[in-house]
């Protein structure tokens, strides 16, 4: 099972390697990573009733037979990832610094310095520069009571109203 896994994500390597667009990974996972997941699924079917629900290979082989039609949606549209790490990796500086900063200096510091480090991370995400983020959302949020226009200030709004037209919709 550990060796059909690598090769899927092999696979996906490769295929990042070669930066290809969603229509290629669609059509390379077709013929190349589905045969692969459908031995994997069989052999799961196989190995299920052979362990103990309570085991951990048991608990692991019941997890994925109750994920496997969510994994397989990757198979069929290109613009999915095999898995979440990316998501999971982008949100973990996120999350450290929320815990990291929780409890120093005067009571609510802590919040504050969560909220300005999650801030700071959605920027980096959204790939607007920090430093001028931060300057404009600070000269014009003053200024501001509208909770509207508080809203659209946020790093995803102002990212997405900096991107063109043609872009904002295919994401």
């Amino acid at each position: 099972m550990v060796h059909l896994i690598g090769q899927l994500y092999r696979i996906e390597a490769d295929l990042r390697e070669r930066k290809a667009g969603p229509a290629l990974r669609e059509s390379e996972r077709a013929w190349r990573s589905a045969p692969l997941a459908r031995r994997i699924g069989r052999v799961l079917r196989v190995l299920l009733p052979k362990h103990r629900p309570a085991s951990a290979t048991g608990k692991a082989l019941a997890y994925a037979a109750r994920h496997w039609e969510k994994f397989e949606r990757y198979l069929e549209d290109g613009r999915f990832e095999i898995d979440n790490n990316l998501v999971e990796n982008g949100m973990r500086p996120i999350k450290l610094g929320m815990k990291n900063w929780l409890f120093f200096g005067a009571e609510g510091a802590g919040h504050h310095a969560a909220a300005i480090y999650t801030l700071v991370e959605n920027c980096k995400a959204q790939g607007l520069p920090v430093e001028r983020y931060l300057k404009e959302l600070l000269t014009v949020l003053p200024g501001v009571n509208d909770p509207e226009i508080i809203a659209s200030l946020t790093p995803a709004r102002v990212a997405n109203a900096r991107r063109p037209e043609s872009a904002r919709y295919a994401a």
